[in-house]
């Protein structure tokens, strides 16, 4: 069942640099509720609320049901947290109103789970490609995540978009060809190849100059 959560947000009035400053030095984040056509306003939400909130989701896609003062409940998914690169305390919160009846499009983390046979059995190195990806679905139909099981992997295979779970109501809108995770060759084994190449390249090079000198003289 899609995860469900509430959060109360403030209208503001100020908008700029110097009123999102004193928004945030008073505990608060600014915001923008994108609503249905062209009906943005902005809002400010309380930063121990919204911790609460990312807490309650832990990591997992999620419906956030917003109450502005004033006004009735509004059904929205979080389209863009800026955070500070230092900190990482949250400066923004983009809100994007979404329809029950409507699908919508959005964003899923996807989470890796097992160990590769390439990993256990042959030295190889798990590479995760794809950390997320874009879905469109219903908004009862939103997964938490995508669970992608790597254990039968082995050294040079990959998962591809099109290989990833078919979930109920849910397009995945990457293309389809796209990997998502691989198990690469030991690095040992690349870094040996790599070399070789690199030495076979260097004779072949002699060599033409060997026969070069020789036609020359």
């Amino acid at each position: 069942m899609t995860q469900q959560i509430k959060l109360n947000v403030t209208p503001r009035e100020a908008r700029g640099r110097r009123p999102a400053g004193r928004l945030r030095r008073e505990g608060l984040i600014p915001g923008v509720i994108y609503g249905k056509g062209a009906d943005t306003r902005s809002i400010s939400v309380s930063q121990a609320d919204f911790s609460r909130m990312m807490k309650e989701a832990a990591g997992a896609a999620s419906l956030v049901q917003l109450k502005e003062e004033g006004k009735g409940s509004i059904l929205t998914v979080i389209q863009e947290a800026q955070q500070d690169p230092i900190t990482d305390r949250v400066l923004h919160i983009d809100f994007h109103e979404v329809s029950s009846t409507e699908k919508m499009d959005t964003n899923v983390t996807i989470h890796v789970n097992g160990e590769p046979i390439g990993v256990k059995n042959e030295g190889g190195v798990l590479e995760v490609v794809m950390h997320s990806i874009d879905v469109r679905c219903l908004p009862k139909d939103l997964p938490g995540f995508i669970e992608v099981d790597v254990s039968e992997l082995k050294v040079d295979q990959a998962i591809h978009v099109k290989e990833l779970p078919e979930l109920s109501g849910v397009e995945y809108l990457s293309d389809e060809d796209q990997v998502v995770v691989a198990c690469a060759a030991p690095r040992v084994e690349i870094e040996r190849e790599e070399g070789e190449e690199a030495e076979e390249a260097a004779e072949e090079k002699a060599a033409e100059g060997e026969e070069k000198e020789s036609g020359e003289g």
